[in-house]
């Protein structure tokens, strides 16, 4: 039975708990009749500790980076290979020689297995067709020139785009699941924040996103920064997750007061997670609130069907702030 999910943590952690204390009555039981047995029992408990270590690296290796893997096997190896060394020398105290021996080889076996399991990816399955491309992005942005924020192979919007990431390294939690995806990963071509972009005012035709908005601690800013970029007659053109068809249902909704809050305080929230949950009439306040002309509004986006998509255009007339 594998336990998944927020909802089944404390299963695990209980399930953890049982085997933990199980180990110690064993322990106390053995130790107490014959210390031989007792560190046979702690030998097995080292190896089966390494062995459950090495498929959690294995388990997170599309979203933990190769050098956080590294450090937890490396810390988990020299636990490991102490523990299991240090029994093996006090044995070979009292002059024995084949459990020393054994000991040796099996904390050597459980380092080379956590090391192995750290550089290892989960196993790949067949390279899965990209996503659809949106039949609305290409209405309005076909034929136009434009700078995608955080594109990725997998789910193109086949357009005339640059691709702005924040870093082009591969070893990204995102461009390692594009890599596990289609074998490959989208070049980039600028090397800049989503909310900072080293363009020109006025100087693309569009700023495409899909699925990005909601990283950014600051989504004020942003979208300031990707209608500056855009000339007069351009596009916004966004595509972001929609709270009730995500992992995020069970958060709360970011208020349009708390985006305001962020961007005159430069408070934004510290999170591995989304910095901002949205159903699709929060984004259409946020960006009515900034007085930016919306085009059309798309409540289940055509892409991937789990966000909604919004559509600015800049007025021709507009001065950009």
């Amino acid at each position: 039975m594998r336990l998944r999910g927020p909802a089944h943590r404390k299963q695990r952690y209980l399930v953890g708990a049982a085997a933990l204390a199980l180990i110690v009555l064993a322990l106390v039981r053995l130790g107490a009749s014959s210390p031989r047995m007792a560190e046979i029992t702690l030998l097995g408990a080292g190896v089966l500790v390494a062995y459950a270590l090495g498929y959690f690296l294995q388990r997170k290796a599309r979203r933990v980076s190769l050098r956080r893997r590294l450090r937890v096997a490396g810390l988990g190896a020299v636990v490991v290979a102490g523990l299991l060394l240090a029994l093996a020398w006090n044995a070979r105290r009292r002059g024995e020689v084949a459990f020393p021996l054994v000991g040796g080889g099996l904390a050597a076996c459980a380092a080379v297995h956590l090391l192995g399991q750290a550089l290892a990816r989960r196993r790949r399955s067949r390279p899965r067709r990209p996503a659809r491309e949106s039949a609305l992005a290409h209405k309005y942005l076909d034929g136009l020139r434009g700078v995608e924020i955080g594109g990725s192979i997998h789910n193109p919007f086949g357009l005339n785009t640059l691709n702005a990431d924040y870093t082009a390294s591969t070893d990204t939690v995102f461009k390692q699941a594009e890599i596990e995806i289609t074998g490959k990963a989208l070049p980039v071509d600028i090397v800049a924040s989503g909310d900072e972009l080293p363009l020109g005012t006025e100087s693309v035709d569009f700023v495409v996103s899909s699925h990005v908005l909601e990283h950014l601690p600051d989504p004020i800013k942003a979208l300031r920064e990707w209608y500056r970029v855009v000339r007069p007659g351009g596009y916004v053109f966004m595509i972001v997750p929609h709270k009730e068809r995500t992992f995020d249902r069970d958060r709360p909704r970011t208020a349009l007061a708390e985006l305001i809050h962020r961007h005159e305080t430069g408070e934004c929230p510290d999170t591995k997670e989304h910095c901002s949950v949205w159903i699709t009439e929060d984004v259409v306040e946020l960006v009515r609130h900034l007085n930016y002309p919306i085009v059309e509004v798309q409540d289940v986006d055509d892409k991937v069907g789990n966000g909604f998509t919004v559509v600015i255009q800049k007025d021709a007339r507009a001065e950009t702030p």
